[in-house]
C-alpha cells in the first residue's frame, strides 16, 4: 500500500540519519584521544552545535547542515579519527538512486500537492538499491583496520580508572571500532537480523528475562 511504501522511505532516511549520527557522536569521543586534529568548526559540526568561537574568539553560526554534506562529512571524519583513509563509492550507479531517495523523502515531509504523497514501484526499487549501496558503504567503513599507533594510548593509560582489579578498562570501548556489522541485502526485510549487533545491547547473564 501507499502508506507502507512511504513508511518505507521513511524508515531508511531515519536509519542513515541515525547511523551518521551515530559516528559523529564515536568521532567526537574519539577525537580527544586521536593523533587526528580536527579544527573547531569541525568539532562543533560533530557535536552538532549551533555556534563555536573562531580563532579570533569570535562567535560563528552553524547553520543546519545539508544532507548529502553532513553525510560525507561523517564519513570522511570517521575515518580520519582512526587513522584510515576513506572514500564513499560515487561511481556506483546505486549512488545516484540513494540521492534520489533522499530527494523523496524531502517531498514526502514537504508535499507541495498531492500527488506529492504518491510513492511509484520505481522509487521503492530506488530504495532497495539505494539501502544496499549504503550498506557496502557502512561496512567498509567499519571493516577497515584502525592502527594503535593512532591513539594517544599512554595518555589514556595515565588517566585514573578507579576500578576493581581484573575489571574492564573503561577506556578500552574508546580504542575499538565499533561493533555493529552490516550485511549487504538488495531486500529490506523486517525479520530479525543476527549479524547486526545494536550497540546499546548488553549480554544478558541473568536467568530473567528483561523486560521491554
Amino acid at each position: 500500500s501507499q502508506s507502507l511504501c512511504r513508511t518505507l522511505v521513511r524508515n531508511f532516511a531515519a536509519h542513515v540519519e541515525g547511523f551518521v549520527y551515530m559516528m559523529k557522536q564515536v568521532t567526537l569521543a574519539l577525537s580527544t584521544v586521536s593523533r587526528a586534529k580536527f579544527g573547531k568548526k569541525d568539532l562543533a559540526c560533530l557535536a552538532e552545535a549551533k555556534s563555536y568561537s573562531d580563532e579570533n574568539g569570535e562567535e560563528q553560526k552553524l547553520g543546519f547542515p545539508e544532507f548529502h554534506e553532513n553525510f560525507r562529512f561523517a564519513f570522511k571524519s570517521y575515518a580520519s579519527v582512526n587513522g584510515f583513509a576513506f572514500e564513499l563509492d560515487h561511481k556506483d550507479k546505486r549512488y545516484k538512486d540513494f540521492r534520489e531517495v533522499i530527494k523523496l523523502r524531502h517531498r514526502l515531509m514537504h508535499p507541495k500537492s498531492l500527488e506529492g504523497f504518491h510513492v511509484s514501484d520505481q522509487e521503492v526499487l530506488q530504495v532497495l538499491l539505494a539501502r544496499a549501496w549504503f550498506e557496502e558503504q557502512a561496512s567498509r567503513l567499519l571493516a577497515a583496520p584502525t592502527s594503535p599507533s593512532q591513539f594517544q594510548t599512554k595518555f589514556m593509560q595515565d588517566q585514573p580508572l578507579n576500578k576493581k582489579p581484573g575489571a574492564p578498562n573503561p577506556h578500552d570501548a574508546l580504542l575499538r571500532p565499533h561493533p555493529a556489522q552490516y550485511a549487504s541485502s538488495p531486500a529490506l526485510d523486517t525479520a530479525p537480523r543476527p549479524d547486526i549487533v545494536c550497540p546499546m545491547s548488553e549480554p544478558q547473564t541473568d536467568s530473567h528475562p528483561r523486560q521491554i
